[in-house]
C-alpha cells in the first residue's frame, strides 16, 4: 500500500515537472509576443500587408499613411518584425517577407498588387531596375494605400 502511494506520488511529481519543463521551454520573449497577439486579436480583424524587398518597404513607409498602434507598434516573432497600425482607419499588420504564395497555397486569400515596368530588362545597355525599381515600388505603395482607403 505504501509502495502504491509512493509510486503514484512519483508519477504526479514527474508529470508536474514535465508541465514545468514544457512551459519553460517557450522563451519569455515569445510568450510575451503571443500574449500581445492575443490582446490585439480582440481589436481585429486586421488586413495583412507583405513586401518582399527593402525598396518596397521604404516606399511603403515613405507614403506616411501608416499610423503605428499606440501601445504595440510592432511585435517581434520568429525572426520577423510585424508592425501593427492603421492606414486610413483600417487596421493592418505589416511585415517584410516572401510568404504571399505560401499564404495562397494554404488557402488564405491574397491580393497581389505589383509594380510593373515595360522596361523589363529588354533595353540595350545597363539594366535600369536600380533606377526604376524604387519608383515602381513607390507607385505600387500608393496604389495599395488607395485600395485600403477604398475598403468599407
Amino acid at each position: 500500500m505504501a509502495m502504491k502511494k509512493i509510486a503514484s506520488s512519483v508519477v504526479v511529481a514527474l508529470l508536474s515537472s514535465l508541465v514545468v519543463v514544457c512551459t519553460s521551454a517557450t522563451p519569455l520573449k515569445r510568450r510575451r509576443s503571443l500574449g500581445i497577439i492575443g490582446q490585439l486579436n480582440h481589436e481585429g480583424p486586421y488586413l495583412g500587408l507583405l513586401t518582399v524587398y527593402p525598396p518596397e518597404e521604404e516606399a511603403f513607409f515613405a507614403t506616411g499613411a501608416f499610423e503605428p498602434h499606440p501601445r504595440h507598434p510592432f511585435i517581434d516573432l520568429s525572426g520577423r518584425r510585424f508592425r501593427i497600425g492603421k492606414i486610413h482607419g483600417k487596421r493592418v499588420v505589416y511585415v517584410r517577407c516572401g510568404i504571399g504564395m505560401t499564404s495562397l497555397s494554404n488557402g488564405f486569400p491574397v491580393i497581389v498588387i505589383r509594380g510593373l515596368s515595360d522596361l523589363a530588362g529588354g533595353q540595350t545597355g545597363r539594366n535600369t531596375v536600380q533606377l526604376f525599381g524604387p519608383l515602381a515600388a513607390l507607385n505600387t505603395a500608393k496604389v495599395v494605400i488607395g485600395f485600403i482607403k477604398s475598403l468599407p
